[in-house]
């Protein structure tokens, strides 16, 4: 065996060698960013059971319409990834299709979004700068608070109606 044919063997394997570690150094990040995710995650979790054992915890039910766009918006992830598929085949066609029915549905994605904050806001309730306003009610120390025309008392972290928790 000559000296060039053991070089280029010997680069060769230095070759493999750093290809291997490349490929454990991937996997490694794709190991710690998965953990990342699961602890911010967890978190999050975390601060919200938290924050719900707070004194007052405004509770409100959702308007439909943020289900819908809810709906909307993940059925547009779907018709953008169709549209990238499209776009790597070099299906022109297929791609406008798919590119205007995202764009459409971002549209409906937007129009739901202001329809539900508007039905909040009918309802008294205005979320604006990391709080929630509510404006059928008083603040202060003392608040009333009603329930199918019962009194809801507030005892610490109970609600208590008609004495029942």
């Amino acid at each position: 065996m000559s000296n060039v044919e053991n070089i280029s063997a010997e680069m060769q394997e230095d070759k493999d060698q750093n290809r291997l570690q490349r490929e454990k150094a991937r996997q490694n990040l794709v190991y710690v960013s998965m953990f990342s995710i699961i602890m911010l995650f967890a978190g999050l979790t975390s601060a919200y059971i938290v924050s719900m054992g707070d004194s007052f915890w405004l509770k409100f039910p959702l308007p439909n319409a943020f289900y819908i766009s809810t709906f909307i918006i993940a059925l547009s992830s779907l018709t953008f990834y169709l549209a990238v598929k499209a776009a790597k085949k070099g299906e022109l066609g297929k791609l406008k299709v798919f590119i205007s029915i995202t764009f459409i549905l971002g549209l409906g994605f937007v129009y739901f979004q202001f329809k539900g904050y508007g039905k909040l806001v009918d309802n008294g309730i205005h979320p604006a700068n990391n709080h929630i306003f509510v404006t059928n009610g008083k603040y202060g120390d003392y608040f009333y608070v009603k329930y199918k025309g019962d009194f809801i008392e507030v005892n610490g972290n109970d609600f208590l109606l008609k004495g029942k928790k």
